[in-house]
């Protein structure tokens, strides 16, 4: 399993956690909070980190320009 894949697998069980079932207004809460992030967040924060620049050390002072601008 690749760092990313960990990265996301822990993400995703802080955020989102275990299945829920049942029919109160906590579990109904649990449920839009986890699909928020499952069809919200984490796709979002996949597109930035594909796009985002990959540093080096060789590129590691042009990359730091990028990000403060």
């Amino acid at each position: 399993m690749s760092k990313e894949q960990k990265f996301f697998d822990a993400l995703r069980d802080v955020f989102v956690g275990a299945k829920v079932e049942g029919e109160s207004g906590y579990i109904n809460l649990m449920r839009i909070k986890s699909r928020y992030y499952e069809t919200g967040v984490f796709p979002k924060l996949q597109a930035d980190i594909n796009e985002a620049p990959r540093c080096t050390r060789t590129s590691m002072r042009r990359c730091t320009r990028m990000t403060k601008m």
